[in-house]
């Protein structure tokens, strides 16, 4: 629901750890150029943890967007507590992923 106000929620599911639930409301939206939204993970036997992010998109031409995204955790603690997830291994796998998807479009 791509408004301010509006909600998301996806579930990401892998076979060797328990489904982790992220979800968030939009805060603002400037389509095409950026949107702010709350960034919220909910790791079991951890609990939700996360902030604002906001996503802005540059054109460089030739068909090419960058895609530039800043996050606030809050502090250290939680940075340190969402790093120990094991969030970036997910984070790269998820780009990765987008990225060879866009080779086919």
């Amino acid at each position: 629901d791509v408004r301010v106000g509006g909600t998301w929620r996806y579930l990401s599911h892998a076979d060797d750890r328990e489904d982790v639930a992220f979800y968030g409301e939009y805060l603002a939206v400037d389509p095409p150029n950026e949107f702010t939204w709350t960034f919220v993970f909910d790791v079991p036997g951890v609990g939700p943890m996360g902030g604002p992010e906001t996503h802005t998109f540059e054109d460089l031409g030739g068909g090419r967007t960058r895609i530039r995204t800043i996050s606030n955790m809050g502090s250290s603690e939680a940075i340190d507590g969402a790093l120990a997830t094991g969030m970036v291994k997910g984070a790269i796998e998820t780009w990765d992923r987008l990225a060879a998807m866009l080779t086919e479009v």
